[in-house]
């Protein structure tokens, strides 16, 4: 047993576009606010923590001739500019000790370091050619020097 009236098909029509056109004009913008979009303010902006403060000038001398913009490619430690920062000796010898662990790693079957790990290592960090081959570019056993 229902209670109330039942809506007819014509009062629900007529209630559902009464329901939209107040939606829409409830949600229009002025013609001001569509011009000229809302500037940040101090309010709008995210704390700053407490140590961090806002001056006129830094309180040390910055040489603004040698400031120049930083390339990520090659101004970071990790990439392969690094002789660049411990010097060139320095870097051949970390070399040459990453290539013989590498080598023992792959030889005595270290969880982590297996030959298969490095092979799906060098697959991922490889750059992908435009071939119908594939990227040709990972280093094979042979060329570590282990048997497969």
């Amino acid at each position: 047993m229902t209670i109330g009236k039942k809506v007819d098909r014509r009062d629900f029509l007529r209630l559902l576009g009464v329901t939209a056109g107040a939606g829409v004009a409830g949600s229009s913008l002025s013609e001001h606010d569509i011009e000229r979009p809302a500037q940040p303010s101090d309010q709008t902006r995210p704390a700053r923590p407490w140590w961090v403060h806002e001056v006129d000038a830094p309180t040390v001398e910055v040489d603004w001739e040698r400031m120049q913009r930083v390339h990520a490619d090659l101004d970071n430690v990790r990439s392969s500019q690094l002789s660049r920062f411990i010097g060139e000796n320095e870097s051949l010898h970390l070399d040459e000790i990453e290539s013989t662990l590498e080598h023992e790693r792959i030889e005595h079957n270290e969880p982590g370091y297996t030959l298969k790990d490095y092979a799906l290592y060098d697959a991922m960090r490889s750059r992908p050619a435009i071939s119908f081959l594939g990227p040709r570019q990972a280093t094979t056993p042979g060329d570590r020097g282990v048997n497969k």
